[in-house]
Parts: C-alpha cells; structure tokens; sequence
C-alpha cells in the first residue's frame, strides 16, 4: 500500500461555504496559539482506534448514571412527541406488510430497540404502538413483543426494577436482552427465553435507533480528486495521559489523521463497496464516514427476519449525498464524559439500496437530529411512506425538541389556553408543565370549574407519560392540585411521591396537607408527624400538627 500522508490542510467538518464565498476579505487577524497535542497511538484505520474501547468501558461503567442531568443528553430523542411519530411510523409498516399478506399474527411480531439506555424512550413507544394497534382493525390481533436491549448490563438490571416497565413484562409484551450491536449475532431474551439468531423471526422485524450509532465504531475516508484514500486516525489529548485505559480523557481528545489510497476491496461486503465506490465517483475534495460497527448489528438483525426489516433511526448525522460535500476532518464532539461522532445516514440508506430495499429521509437539514426509515423485503411502502412523511414534514421532532427549549427561555407568561394546547401537541409531556409551573399556578388559583376539571384530566395524561428517573413529577403535580383545591386528586399523587422516592420531609408534609384539605385529619397528622420527624426544622410541618393535634383533642 502507498505510504500515508497527510491530508492538505482541511477545514473543520461542517457545512460547506456559501456559494460565492464572503463578500469581504476578513481583517488580518494574529494565529491562534495551538494547543499541545499527544499521541496515544500510531495512525491506524480509525475503526481500530483506541478510541472505542474507551467509550465502551464509560457507557459499560456509568449504566444508568449516564443519563443523569449534565451527562449524556436524551430529552430530543426521549420525549412523548418522537415516541408518538415512531409509533405511528411503525403502525404505517405493518399495515403495510398485512395488506400483502405477510403478518404471521400466531407468532410475535418483535419491536427490537438498540442501545435503549435510560429506557424512558422505550416506555412512551410501547405505550403509544399499544394504544395505535388497538385503533386499527386490519392489525388486531397482532402478537407484539416489544425488545429493550443495551450492552451494559446494568441498564438490563435498571430496566428489570422500574416498576413502570412491570406491567408490559407481566403480560409478556415486553422484554429484555443483552445486544452489543457491534459484536453479538444474536441474543437470548431475558423472561421469555427466546433466542433471537438467523431465520428465527416469522414476522418482519421493526428496529429502533435513536442516538445510538453515533458512539459505534466508524472508518474514514477522503475524495480527492476522484482518488478514494483511507483516513488514518490517531488519538490525541491535549496532555501526557497516566492512564491511557482511563475514559475521562475522552474529555481532552481529539483525532489525528494520515491517508493512504484505497487499493482493491476494502471490506468484505460486496454492497458496502459499491457504496465506496459511488462516492469514489460522485464525491471530490470531502471526507466521509462509515458507520461499520452500525452496519455490523443491522446486517444480523436483517438476518433474524430473512431480510424482511424497518429500521428506524434518530441521531446526529447527514441524510443527503449533498450533505457530504465539502467537509473537513472528520471530529469527535464531546458530552456528558463520551464522544460522539456525525452518522452517515446517506450511507445507511445507500446501502439499504444496493441491497434493493428502500430509504426515506426527513426533509429538516438539522444536523443534530436527522431521522431514517431504511426498509427492506417489502415491496408496497405506500403507508409506511405516508406515516414517515406526517412524522417528519410537519413540526419534526428536533424542532420539537427545540421549540420547548426556545418556550423556556423567552415565554415565561402563557395563558392557560396556551398551556394546554402546547399539552396536547406535545402528547401530553410534563416538560410542557416544567416550563410553565409558575404561570401555571396562577392561572389555577383563578380557575373555573371546567378549567379545572380539563386540567385534572391533562394532569392524569401527563403522569401516565412519567417515566420516574430523577425528577419527583409526582409531587409537582400534587402541588398543582393544592393550587386548585383538588385535594383528593393531591393526596394520590403525594402518595405516589412517598412510594416511588422514599420518605422526604416536604413529600410527607404535602401529603399531609392533602388530607387535610379532605378533612381526614387523622392521615394528616400521621402524615406531619413523619415529616417533622425527618426534619424538625420544618417550621409549617411543626405548625400544621399543631393545629392538627389540637382539632383532634376538641379543643
């Protein structure tokens, strides 16, 4: 193979320049001094960096902690509103595939996700294709099984506890398996038993992806000047590491990169070749990736159904072959203590093509949320393509995301009229009543009856959505039931604080004005007596059985 050298000077990955380039030369202005770079390895195909087993042993060592605030972000990919468009996406496929026949509806019909993580995503999807295939005569009947999986084990011992997650288990709908998506050719469920392996499935198979192939193995490559070259990559830090084995200096890494002319076949897959070998010829002067550890899962999951797949993926990527023009180094973007890199969605769904399947794409260019429908082995996609199109050409489920954020920051005083229509677009997400709590509370105090009696009910939806994680939403919302004068409603949802977080002297002294307002003042003053005996210094606590103690001795 020709020796390695460098690439000439890149520019940063990202977008190309607009056409025509700036209208003005920009002032001089002095370098930027560099920051000092250390090589932890040699040059080397990047799938074979040091890079990943990194990040494996952060995701293998967090589990569960991973997802908590100010780590590995997940509300974009996490929230009612995408699990809601997926659902119906998928319900699009199967009515599809039981137009032609091709539902088994004696044997389960398997709902695999990947990488499931925190779980919250998984709870809201099973919900709501529950709740779709009940609505839609031509699919009763369906057997759904619906598959949580991780290659960490202590997410799979998470998943087992939540007791939210219990109810689907006992009716043997959902379960549960160890998946490493880059390694493993087939998997054993965790309640049922079944194993999962080449031609086992008598159903199409759906597959979920959300965020989970930006942290699998990748390759590089560079065009230029219609010559495809292999990129080499080396990790660097911007310090001496002690311990190179240690994933907090993913924090301080970066990539190096060489080239070397691709010579021959460069993997052993004929289709992902042809696939090089496009953009060999339609590409110039651009770098690209290859998402083969994501390739590597996707070719056994395609095998367990004999070929017969929807895949649905979520991530941060590039869709369009025009995406892919004029980009630099290919970079790692670091978050929450892990790396991340851009997937080549474009690439997925070439390949899904060379195989003679099909690939639909999102029309949003927001490169931190691209969606995918990648299908293969079914001919008529009429409704498959109608749902994925109403889920992704509408108010798309990144401008969801972020049209919640940009309601946090710069509209903090909403009518009520305004809050429970942003509850109802949002299929009901309690993070709509965590931007609003205080305006909220207003408008409750003034409250008609019906208003009440609405908000009651879109509290109920709302809590039904709650996936308990850190966030006590319990208690929110018994405060908001306070701020009515819904006791009854109060005390459940204080109860369910207690039960799902333990005891916490303001959870026990809300519970216990509650009752009171139910005038059961005898639960109240069991109630205050515990929250004053986790903290005495709890003044209203310490007032309220006062009162209590002496409305209950007659005085």
């Amino acid at each position: 193979m020709t020796q390695p050298t460098a690439p000439s000077s890149p520019p940063p990955e990202g977008p190309p320049a607009p056409p025509g380039g700036p209208t003005a030369a920009p002032a001089p202005q002095a370098a930027p001094t560099p920051a000092p770079a250390v090589a932890l390895e040699d040059s080397r195909r990047l799938s074979e960096s040091m890079l990943w087993g990194l990040q494996r042993a952060f995701y293998a060592a967090q589990g569960p902690d991973a997802w908590k605030p100010n780590r590995v972000p997940f509300y974009v990919t996490s929230n009612p509103y995408i699990a809601k468009a997926y659902a119906r996406t998928v319900v699009g496929f199967l009515r599809d595939a039981a137009s032609q026949g091709a539902l088994n509806r004696e044997q389960p019909l398997h709902v695999v996700e990947l990488a499931a993580g925190s779980g919250k995503f998984s709870f809201l999807c099973l919900r709501f294709l529950r709740e779709l295939l009940g609505a839609t005569p031509p699919l009763h009947g369906v057997k759904l099984r619906y598959v949580m999986t991780d290659f960490a084990e202590s997410n799979l011992a998470a998943w087992q506890k939540n007791e939210k997650l219990a109810p689907p288990v006992e009716e043997g709908v959902l379960d549960f398996a160890r998946f490493d998506i880059e390694r493993d050719e087939k998997v054993r469920l965790v309640r049922s038993g079944e194993v999962l392996a080449k031609g086992s499935l008598k159903n199409p198979l759906v597959a979920v992806a959300n965020y989970a192939f930006d942290t699998t193995v990748q390759d590089a490559f560079f065009v230029k000047a219609g010559v495809l070259l292999e990129g080499r990559a080396a990790l660097m830090s911007s310090r001496p590491e002690a311990d190179p084995k240690d994933p907090g200096l993913l924090e301080r890494a970066s990539l190096r990169y060489v080239t070397a002319p691709v010579e021959g076949a460069y993997y052993d897959d004929p289709a992902l070749n042809r696939v090089l070998d496009r953009y060999r010829k339609r590409l110039s002067d651009t770098s690209f990736l290859i998402p083969i550890g994501a390739l590597h899962g996707i070719r056994h999951l395609r095998e367990w159904a004999g070929g017969r797949m929807l895949l649905l993926c979520g991530d941060k990527g590039v869709s369009y072959e025009e995406d892919l023009l004029g980009r630099g180094d290919p970079s790692l973007a670091f978050h929450g203590g892990s790396v991340s890199m851009m997937v080549n969605m474009h690439a997925l769904g070439a390949y899904f093509e060379e195989l003679g399947g099909a690939a639909l794409h999102g029309t949003q260019r927001d490169n931190r949320l691209r969606i995918a429908g990648l299908v293969c082995g079914q001919a008529e996609l009429g409704e498959t393509r109608l749902a994925f199109r109403e889920a992704t050409d509408g108010l798309t489920p990144s401008q969801y995301s972020h049209l919640m954020q940009e309601l946090r920051k710069d509209y903090t005083t909403p009518s009520f009229d305004t809050v429970m229509a942003f509850l109802r677009l949002s299929e009901w997400d309690y993070e709509v009543l965590g931007n609003w709590r205080d305006a909220l509370k207003g408008h409750l105090q003034a409250a008609t009856e019906p208003q009440k009696a609405e908000m009651v009910a879109a509290l109920r939806r709302v809590y039904d959505n709650f996936y308990p994680m850190q966030r006590d939403l319990a208690i929110e919302l018994c405060r908001l039931c306070l701020t009515m004068k819904e006791g009854r409603e109060a005390v459940r949802y204080a109860r369910e604080s207690i039960r799902l977080f333990g005891d916490q002297h303001f959870s026990w002294f809300t519970c216990g004005v509650a009752h009171t307002m139910v005038h059961e003042y005898e639960d109240a003053l069991r109630c205050v007596q515990k929250a004053v005996e986790l903290e005495p210094n709890n003044v209203p606590a310490r007032e309220l059985m006062v009162r209590l103690e002496a409305r209950l001795s007659g005085r």
